[in-house]
């Protein structure tokens, strides 16, 4: 789990391997494109046909030809072109400012570690940092991991974290997706069967238990994967 913080801004999200919250995601197939005809010496004695005195690029021939009739529409020299007609200057590079100290990206720090405290007694050295604080499909790792009672810790970390009129963002894996992951470890497979506290609870307990004045329902995002069309709140402390 890392945060990102920037600007009074911090977000906690969960680093995974080819899925996130438990939907695997394959890869796009790569639309075809032309590719890079090689083209080879004729003479592999004389790669650059320099004995005859004549270097150009009819001592490079291309194996793919075939009747005299080319497969390929794009021909690259490559290292060949270089040789014979000299290096291509490379274009000038632009200016560029040393950010000063307090600003973008200067003001962007990573941090990798666990955001759920270890016991419930360390909240109250939490104090206040940021304006707004995005949870984005964190809830149920930190669920299967450190059950009801880790979540809740995040939670109300979460609130003693903002300053005042600080803006919460909660997006919430749904229960069902919580038992395709529910057997990876023993831990997690005990906290599944024991939590209480479900995702369609969330909103009720952030702000009758944790202190968040308001909400808003942000809707879901509009992408191809189901799995990802997550419901979006806004908490207002």
């Amino acid at each position: 789990m890392e945060t990102g913080a920037r600007a009074g801004c911090v977000s906690i999200f969960s680093i995974s391997s080819g899925e996130r919250g438990g939907e695997s995601r394959e890869e796009e197939p790569i639309h075809s494109r032309d590719p890079v005809e090689i083209l080879i010496p004729r003479d592999i004695t004389d790669p650059l046909n320099l004995n005859s005195g004549i270097a150009d690029s009819s001592c490079l021939v291309s194996p793919y030809k075939s009747g005299g009739k080319r497969r390929h529409r794009n021909r690259h020299h490559g290292v060949s072109l270089r040789i014979s007609r000299g290096p291509i200057a490379a274009p000038p590079l632009t200016e560029v400012t040393t950010p000063q100290p307090g600003h973008f990206p200067s003001n962007v720090s990573f941090v990798k570690a666990n955001y759920v405290l270890e016991k419930d007694h360390l909240l109250v050295t939490q104090r206040p940092e940021y304006d707004v604080i995005l949870c984005l499909s964190v809830t149920k790792w930190v669920h299967l991991n450190w059950g009801d009672d880790g979540l809740k810790r995040l939670f109300k970390r979460a609130y003693r974290h903002l300053r005042p009129g600080g803006i919460f963002i909660l997006e919430p894996q749904p229960w069902e997706s919580y038992g395709r992951k529910k057997k990876l470890t023993d831990v997690t497979y005990r906290n599944y069967r024991n939590i209480s506290l479900k995702p369609e609870q969330f909103t009720s307990y952030l702000t009758n238990e944790v202190g968040f004045t308001s909400y808003q329902y942000l809707g879901a995002p509009k992408t191809a994967v189901k799995g990802f069309q997550r419901p979006i709140y806004l908490f207002n402390k």
